[in-house]
């Protein structure tokens, strides 16, 4: 998802929406790659002799009709790939802005594009609501965002479900956005957000919003924050120079990824040099079994040479002074490392929760403020552990501090445990010990507590004590 500029009431702000890929196009392509991998098996090990096993009557009359019936099914069921990928790969979008939401998906090649605009004198109530998502997992319930409208509308774009409105809901039909895509979440998030600037009065309230959908993942009122709590000396004490956070992994996982995939072709290579002479048969079964990793391993071989920089390069989080320092790697070069500086002054809170209970894993939030027109936008690259999202709106994003600026962009890591393993270096460190340098990913909530403890909100259980402390 994307989004240009702040909602400034004249320019509306668009965002990405992104749709998951139907299962039967998933088993279309997994056919297609079935179908081609075998004709590449019999291209490796002898076309002529294939041909002649199947139609000479060495393979019997049988298995002849078999394997053609089964190859001319996956060819036939193969063909939905080619004919929905335009559909499948179209860019789908929402304009949120003063006067309503534009909703389009764009045309490409044969597939014919889509728009409507739905303003706000049409919207009776905006429901954030919960349901479960055609394309993803039946037990589960997904963040989706109801428009409740005065009329009917036309033309609206697959993505996008219509319906009649149902018995107490306000207005005649109903317009909702996420039912059938689970990537969609975080792009109905920062339209319901984007909702609440412009027009906050059209949310329901939760108890009636409860009545038909389950209460709303999201209120235009600003959620309870988590307080800061007391950090108390000694530790963790700050060194003179920033400590480094290192994501790096080993290199036998990544390396012995790329040889397995080598390995593939070497060996298919071999059964069709026939070094032993086998039969015939024995070969084009050789070359059907290997037939399709063969082609998987075209594919993704290259892909992994491609990302090899990437796992073997620098990934790391520089705690300083001065502020953040997220070194990744480029996305179309991994071979070269990108740095991006968060200096302090553009950090407005630094969060952590846990997930899963109170033993659970701990997530660390950085919350960067409004971008400035010099400042740089947040971009930390592939390769570290974290995903980066943008509010607009205090209502969706429970890590707000009171006053904080909007629109702000979080970044979380992924979820993590072992803190209490560095709680022995940090206080080391505080008598008199080596300063911290080069520090497990476990340990990037203490740097923070080190550097800006002002800013630190829920730390108070670091390494499981009451409050953790600082110097």
């Amino acid at each position: 998802m994307t989004n240009d500029r702040p909602p400034d009431g004249r320019r509306p702000a668009v965002v990405r929406l992104r749709r998951a890929r139907p299962l039967r196009a998933r088993s279309a392509a997994g056919a297609l790659l079935v179908a081609a991998g075998a004709g590449a098996a019999f291209a490796f090990t002898d076309a002529r002799a294939a041909v002649h096993i199947l139609f000479g009557g060495e393979a019997g009359p049988a298995l002849t009709a078999v394997l053609l019936l089964w190859f001319a099914g996956l060819a036939s069921f193969a063909l939905y790939p080619l004919i929905a990928l335009p559909g499948l790969s179209a860019r789908r979008e929402a304009a949120v802005g003063a006067t309503g939401i534009e909703i389009t998906e764009r045309g490409l090649l044969w597939h014919r594009g889509r728009r409507i605009t739905v303003p706000w004198d049409a919207v009776t109530a905006v429901v954030p609501c919960t349901g479960p998502c055609s394309s993803a997992r039946r037990d589960r319930l997904w963040r989706m965002l109801d428009l409740h409208l005065r009329r009917p509308v036309q033309g609206v774009p697959p993505y996008a479900r219509t319906s009649p409105a149902g018995p107490g809901e306000s207005g005649a039909h109903r317009l909702r956005l996420g039912a059938g895509a689970a990537p969609m979440e975080d792009a109905v998030r920062q339209v319901a957000e984007l909702a609440a600037v412009h027009r906050p009065d059209l949310f329901a309230s939760p108890d009636r919003a409860a009545k038909g959908s389950g209460r709303p993942w999201f209120t235009p009122s600003r959620p309870a924050s988590p307080a800061a709590g007391p950090l108390r000396p000694p530790f963790p004490r700050a060194p003179e120079g920033p400590v480094t956070v290192s994501y790096d992994k080993g290199v036998l996982l990544p390396v012995g990824s790329v040889l397995g995939q080598a390995a593939v072709p070497a060996a298919l290579a071999l059964a069709a040099a026939d070094p032993f002479g086998w039969p015939g048969g024995v070969r084009v079964a050789v070359g059907v079994v290997l037939g399709l990793p063969f082609l998987v391993c075209l594919v993704t071989l290259p892909v992994s040479l491609f990302r090899l920089p990437r796992s073997l390069g620098r990934r790391s989080i520089a705690v300083g002074s001065e502020g953040l320092v997220l070194t990744g790697r480029r996305r179309l070069r991994p071979w070269t490392a990108q740095r991006t500086s968060l200096p302090w002054h553009r950090v407005q809170a630094l969060t952590a929760r846990r997930v899963g209970g109170p033993d659970g894993h701990v997530q660390v939030a950085v919350l960067v403020g409004p971008d400035g027109a010099d400042a740089p936008p947040v971009d930390p690259g592939t390769g570290l552990p974290l995903a980066v999202s943008l509010h607009h709106h205090p209502g969706g994003l429970r890590e707000a501090p009171p006053g904080a600026e909007f629109p702000v962009t979080v970044l979380r890591t992924r979820p993590y445990r072992g803190e209490e393993r560095g709680r022995a270096l940090w206080e080391g460190f505080a008598r008199g010990g080596p300063a911290p340098r080069t520090v497990p990913p476990h340990q990037l909530r203490a740097a923070l507590a080190a550097f800006r403890p002002d800013l630190c909100r829920g730390f108070e259980d670091l390494w499981g004590a009451t409050a953790p402390s600082h110097r």
